[in-house]
């Protein structure tokens, strides 16, 4: 890398990051006439409506940082095109919930087409590597595995935007991965859009952590999960074809990166459906939630979530090192599990003595 490619790259960043402030304060005006808002009440702790327009602002920087760049439209690619269009389909589709509200199904239904669109744009996983002894899927497998796990992960990035700063630190983390990961296979084209993504979020947490603070929305969550999943199954497909990076790391690395809020999803929905509600049933039970329910503030409790995301990378990475890909799987998952349950058990434990200690203050026992 020479010191010019460097210099580059620092100002695709910085002009992303100054580009996505500007669009904030530009949309925020907007937002505010149009309704574009999150309002107070219920289960949520803002005391004002806030602006739900992070997504809107990200995408935008996205759009128009690399449509200004010539260097990026001489080396741009149709997978590109394809990922990057098919990632603004669920920001509209987002951003038009965030308004109106739509349904879970119908939501689902244009998830799931957006991941269908991908797969048949050959963004798609085309082996299990090992895992469970499964190496090569047949076609059929790898639409369905493809599908169910980019709808998954859009999901799950949804459901863990609940706190300031949380949904926009993980993916600036997932970014960053996926930026080595694109240096690793040699894809500039690549390198470039997650640099300017990653300052697009630079610029959305400045304001998001701030007082005059804005949300990302489910568009902003949406569009997120889906362009980087969908990014990592691509990086997938590119390292079983150039061979420069191992494929199962890139599933290994894309993996560790998503787990978190990946089995908290699956673990809320396990325990929304033993309790006789359905998956998509509102409650504050997630990992956030709950370390918010031990008085932990909004940035202690995504300090400790990224914090976990980190070391969760760091002993993958050593395992993957000393093992394989289906043992660095099994140990995260399982030891993902337990730390889930245990911290269920001590939440339930905590709000149930709560709410004697509640019962018995009122009548006096």
């Amino acid at each position: 890398m020479t010191l010019l490619e460097i210099l580059g790259f620092i100002v695709f960043f910085t002009t992303a990051t100054v580009l996505c402030a500007v669009l904030l304060r530009a949309f925020e005006r907007v937002a505010n006439r149009v309704g574009l808002v999150d309002l107070p009440g219920g289960r949520k702790v803002h005391k004002k409506p806030i602006p739900l327009i992070g997504g809107l602002a990200i995408g935008a920087t996205l759009i128009v940082s690399l449509t200004i760049s010539s260097w990026f439209w001489e080396n741009l690619d149709t997978t590109h095109v394809h990922l990057v269009c098919i990632s603004y389909v669920l920001l509209f589709m987002g951003t038009i919930d965030d308004r109106v509200g739509l349904k879970a199904l119908h939501r689902l239904l244009i998830q799931s087409a957006c991941a269908v669109q991908v797969a048949i744009a050959g963004v798609r996983l085309p082996s299990l590597y090992g895992v469970f002894g499964i190496y090569e899927l047949t076609t059929f497998q790898s639409y369905l595995l493809t599908v169910i796990v980019i709808v998954g992960v859009v999901n799950a990035f949804n459901l863990m935007d609940g706190i300031d700063g949380l949904a926009g630190s993980l993916s600036l983390i997932v970014v960053i991965i996926l930026g080595v990961v694109a240096w690793m296979l040699e894809s500039a084209t690549w390198f470039v859009t997650l640099i300017v993504l990653a300052g697009g979020l630079a610029g959305f947490l400045k304001r998001n952590l701030s007082k005059g603070k804005v949300f990302l929305g489910d568009g902003g969550s949406m569009f997120l999960g889906f362009f980087l999943v969908a990014t990592g199954v691509h990086f997938t497909t590119l390292a079983e074809r150039t061979s420069t990076v191992p494929a199962d790391l890139v599933v290994a690395l894309v993996y560790l990166v998503l787990v978190i809020p990946v089995f908290d999803a699956l673990r809320v929905f396990w325990m929304r459906i033993t309790r006789g509600f359905s998956p998509f049933h509102p409650d504050k039970t997630h990992i956030h939630h709950v370390l918010l329910f031990f008085r932990y503030s909004h940035g202690k409790s995504t300090t400790m979530i990224v914090g976990a995301m980190i070391l969760v990378l760091i002993a993958g990475i050593i395992l993957f090192k000393s093992f394989n890909l289906a043992t660095v799987l099994f140990a995260v998952s399982v030891g993902f599990w337990l730390l889930n349950w245990i911290l269920s058990s001590l939440y339930w434990l905590a709000f149930w003595k709560r709410k004697t200690e509640e019962i018995e203050n009122l009548t006096g026992v």
